[in-house]
Formats: structure tokens, C-alpha cells, sequence
């Protein structure tokens, strides 16, 4: 009994001792690399570590993050002796500022409805009295006249005071119920994101010394990312572009990036490193087969299907390799003195100095990269037969170096917002163009000329002639360049015989059949262009599009 009761107490010293060594931390976001698509998230935590060996559970993680990125350090020449992600389905998050903020809020809706409640029973009691003195007043013949006329009157007007007063209270209950219902809504979607499971990384350690040792950790969370989006801001023709580079960042990783240095990368890792390879092209003939085909499958064909698989991609694959700063545009000084473009072989990064909050509501929160100012040249550009406005373009040359994305832009010109435009740099051109919105004072009419536009039967064909008269007029106080479009019809169909009769100078693509105008007009100052084609073709059938 004695062994036994010996044996019991060293192995409650060896789990106390085991336990002492068990030391749970928190682990700050100091750090943000944002890509497209992901975010690599870098944390800093301290430990007070004994002599020897001790276990270091980082409690409050992602349960989403990808365990293959997990990198976990040290800088005090601590030996990190393994390392083990888990997920703890036990651990409670604590409440977060919108928890607590919403159950405020249920608690004084809910206490004035109480009010409302207690108001109302006090009404229909005092209503219940009148009632009750109503039917005594007309038992009681002792009374005059005079006094019960008095008696009902005083209960007419009491009674239709508390009813008026009972169906306001009424009104006031049902809104503050159904405030109640959407916050208790709101409340149990909160609770249910709090209530998510977290990740742990458990790290065997070995410290030569009692130390407070100091780790740093990083990993990539798929729960995150960004979007481009600029704002381009034009004063005048004559003057720059000024092209503010922005991200829209999203937080859904489950943790809230405080006070957290953000760097906005343009690398994607999840659409992986691995090139692709190209298979054998295999052409067989069609045999229609009436059995189950999944079945019966001979085993060549299923191996080849199998051949044919687009190879499987690396799920990160994350270049740090740094390449100079590119410092070749202008900048502004807004921004660039707290952002570094940094270019690597396949990606650009910008380091963003200042600090941001991106709380972890799945949101889009702006943050704001760099900005430039951009020599540029302007044209004015129109297809009257699509629409009848004049748009001013914005051309810049060696964009490439910018690093821009495919995105919106929201465009200011003079001052004010004139909508929207989208930067496509998805082509192969070495002048990237953008249309800096609609000038009414350039105005442009195209008209059809009646004189000139007929239909004849000759023999077994129709011939159809058709006249456009383009009209520009500049109202500006200044000259303008215009490119004007335009087109005739085109065909393969030898039976259809199209010929161009007038086109007033216009530059001719005769395989896209369209016209193209480039001209100055001064101010105040007219020109007239004309457009003119026939289109001949069996009598007997009927061209659907044509005009």
C-alpha cells in the first residue's frame, strides 16, 4: 500500500513538473505581405523558458492558415526541437468589440421595451377604472343631469386619451421588437463567427539556460488579398496625369490585423510555379458505343485520359528575391515617402511605412500605395455611328515600368468626377490609353441623306445605296485633334458585292471595313464628312443587318 501510495505521488510531482514546463502565449501580427489572392502573415511572441526542455503552445491562430508555409524562429539560440499545428475545437475566443457592442445595444432596446410594457399595463388598468366608473355613474339615478353629462364627458375624453396613448405604445413595441429580432440576428451571426475553432502551433524547445526567449513566425493564410483600383486627376490637357495606385485589401482570415505594416504584393501564389507540359495530341475516330462507356472503357483509353491531366501545381511557391527600387516616374510627395516599390523577376511589391488596421470582416478597405505624375498626350476620339459623344484620351508611354494591374479607374478631370474607366494593360501596345471622359462642347451629329440613299431591282439583283453625313462642330475655346471611326459593311458571301462610293479622305482597312478620320479643328469651327456605300445582291433574298 505504501509502493502504491509513493507511486501515486511521483507521478502526480512528474505531471506537475511536465505541466510547469507547459507554457501557453499569444502570438502579435507585426507584419503583412498581401497578395492577389492569400496573405503571408508574420507574428512576434516571447516566451519565459526554464532550463531544458519545455513545450510552447501558441494559442489564438487562423484554424484556415496553410500548415506547409508554417516557419517558426527564434533569436535568442533557443533550438526549436519540433514543430505541430493542431486545431483546438475546446478554445473559446473572447468577445470582440462588435460582440459587446451589439449586446449593449440589446440591453437598452430590451429595457425600453420594458418601459413600454410597464407604461401600457398602467393605461389599460386606469382604462379598465374608467370603464368600471362608467357603469357605476349610470346605476347611480342620484345624480343630475348636469353631473352625469360632466361624468362622460370626462371619461370620453380620458378614455380616447389612454387608447390614443396604448396604440402609440403599440407602434413603439412592434419597431423595438423587430430592432430586437435584427440585433439578436446579428448577435447569433457574430457569436458563430466567434465561436469558430482556432489553430495552435505546438513547438518542442530546448533553452541552456532559464532564458526569455524571443520567436517569430510566419505562414500564408488564403482568407485574404487585394484589388487594384487608381484614380487618375487631369486639370487641363496641357498638364500631367496624376495616377493614384491603390488596394482595395480583404481581411477573412478570422484574426484582426492591428497597428500591422502591410506590403501589397502583385504576385498570386496560388496560381503555383510549376510550368506547365505540354502532352501528345491523340486524333481517333468517332465510334458511337451503345454500353457503358465507364464500364467498358478499354484500359489504353482510360490510361490516356489519365496522360492528358493537366499537371498538378505547387499549392505556394513565394519569390523573395529582391531586384532594385525603380525610381524612373516622377512622384509625388504624398505617398512615395512612405512607400518602397520593390521589383523581383516575377513580381513587384510596395512596403507601405505607415501602419494600418484591417479588421477581419471580409470587407474591402482602401489603402493607399503610391501615386505618379505622368507626362501625357491627349486626342480626342469618337464613333458617332455607336455614340455621339467626343472622348478625351490620355496617352502614356513606358507604363510598364509602373507595375499596373488590370482595374477600374475613377477619373477627375478640371475638378470633378466624370465616372469611370478601366486600365486595361493586358495588351502588347508600348502607349497605354484611357479614356478621361465625355466632352459635350464637341459636338457631332450623324445623319443619313435621303437624296442619296435609295433601293433598286436591276434584273434578278437589288441594289441598296446608303449616304451618312458626319457633322463636327468644336464649341471649345481652344483647337482640338480628333480621331474619328467609322465603317462599312464587309463580307465573304460571294453573291453579296459591296462597293465604297465616298469616304472624304478617310484612312481605308479594308479587312476590318472601317474608316478612320484624323483632323484638327479650331475653335468655333465646322467640318462635314461623307460616308457613302452600295451593297448589291440577289433580289430574291433578304440581308438581316443591313443599313
Amino acid at each position: 500500500m505504501k509502493s502504491v501510495f509513493l507511486s501515486a505521488i511521483f507521478i502526480a510531482t512528474s505531471i506537475s513538473v511536465f505541466a510547469e514546463k507547459e507554457i501557453k502565449v499569444k502570438a502579435k501580427i507585426n507584419s503583412a505581405t498581401v497578395y492577389l489572392q492569400g496573405a503571408e502573415i508574420n507574428n512576434r511572441f516571447s516566451a519565459v523558458l526554464p532550463q531544458g526542455s519545455s513545450t510552447v503552445i501558441v494559442e489564438g491562430l487562423p484554424a484556415n492558415l496553410n500548415q506547409q508555409t508554417l516557419q517558426v524562429g527564434s533569436v535568442n539560440g533557443v533550438t526549436i526541437q519540433s514543430t505541430e499545428y493542431r486545431i483546438n475545437y475546446m478554445n473559446q475566443n473572447q468577445k470582440s468589440p462588435r460582440v459587446k457592442m451589439i449586446e449593449d445595444s440589446l440591453e437598452i432596446v430590451t429595457l425600453i421595451n420594458s418601459k413600454i410594457d410597464n407604461q401600457r399595463q398602467v393605461d389599460n388598468e386606469a382604462l379598465s377604472i374608467l370603464q368600471a366608473n362608467k357603469i357605476v355613474g349610470g346605476a347611480n339615478v342620484g345624480l343630475s343631469v348636469l353631473e352625469l353629462q360632466k361624468l362622460m364627458d370626462f371619461n370620453f375624453k380620458k378614455s380616447t386619451e389612454l387608447k390614443a396613448d396604448i396604440l402609440d405604445l403599440d407602434l413603439k413595441d412592434k419597431k423595438n421588437q423587430e430592432k430586437i429580432n435584427q440585433l439578436n440576428s446579428q448577435l447569433a451571426q457574430e457569436n458563430a463567427k466567434q465561436n469558430q475553432p482556432t489553430g495552435e502551433v505546438v513547438l518542442q524547445v530546448f533553452a541552456n539556460t532559464a532564458t526569455n526567449a524571443d520567436f517569430n513566425m510566419s505562414y500564408v493564410n488564403a482568407n485574404a488579398g487585394w484589388n487594384p483600383i487608381y484614380d487618375l486627376r487631369c486639370e487641363n490637357v496641357q498638364s500631367k496625369i496624376k495616377l493614384y495606385y491603390k488596394a482595395q485589401v480583404w481581411n477573412n482570415t478570422g484574426l484582426a490585423w492591428s497597428d500591422v505594416k502591410l506590403t501589397i504584393s502583385t504576385g498570386n501564389p496560388n496560381e503555383g510555379g510549376t510550368s506547365p507540359v505540354l502532352q501528345p495530341w491523340y486524333l481517333s475516330f468517332y465510334q458511337p458505343s451503345y454500353y457503358n462507356t465507364y464500364s467498358n472503357a478499354p484500359a489504353a483509353a482510360m490510361t490516356r485520359n489519365e496522360s492528358m491531366a493537366a499537371p498538378k501545381m505547387k499549392a505556394y511557391s513565394l519569390d523573395k528575391k529582391a531586384a532594385d527600387v525603380y525610381q524612373n516616374v516622377e512622384q509625388t510627395n504624398s505617398l512615395a515617402a512612405y512607400t518602397t516599390v520593390t521589383e523581383s523577376q516575377l513580381n513587384a511589391t510596395f512596403e507601405i511605412d505607415l501602419k494600418y488596421d484591417i479588421p477581419s470582416d471580409g470587407k474591402t478597405h482602401l489603402v493607399s500605395m503610391i501615386d505618379y505624375e505622368l507626362p501625357a498626350t491627349y486626342q480626342y476620339y469618337a464613333v458617332p455611328k455607336l455614340d455621339k459623344d467626343a472622348f478625351l484620351l490620355a496617352r502614356i508611354t513606358d507604363w510598364e515600368k509602373l507595375n499596373l494591374l488590370p482595374a477600374n479607374a475613377n477619373i477627375f478631370f478640371e475638378g470633378t468626377y466624370v465616372g469611370q474607366s478601366f486600365v486595361d494593360t493586358r495588351n502588347t501596345r508600348d502607349t497605354l490609353s484611357f479614356s478621361m471622359g465625355r466632352d459635350k462642347k464637341i459636338i457631332i451629329k450623324r445623319t443619313k441623306v435621303k437624296d442619296y440613299s435609295a433601293r433598286k431591282v436591276i434584273g434578278s439583283t437589288r441594289k441598296e445605296s446608303f449616304t451618312y453625313d458626319i457633322t463636327v462642330r468644336n464649341t471649345k475655346k481652344d483647337a482640338v485633334s480628333l480621331i474619328m471611326l467609322d465603317q462599312y459593311p464587309i463580307t465573304t458571301d460571294k453573291d453579296i458585292e459591296i462597293e465604297l462610293l465616298e469616304k472624304s479622305n478617310a484612312s481605308d482597312d479594308k479587312d476590318k471595313g472601317q474608316l478612320q478620320w484624323r483632323f484638327d479643328l479650331k475653335s468655333q469651327e465646322n467640318k462635314t464628312l461623307r460616308l457613302s456605300y452600295s451593297v448589291k445582291y440577289p433580289k430574291d433574298k433578304t440581308i438581316g443587318n443591313l443599313n
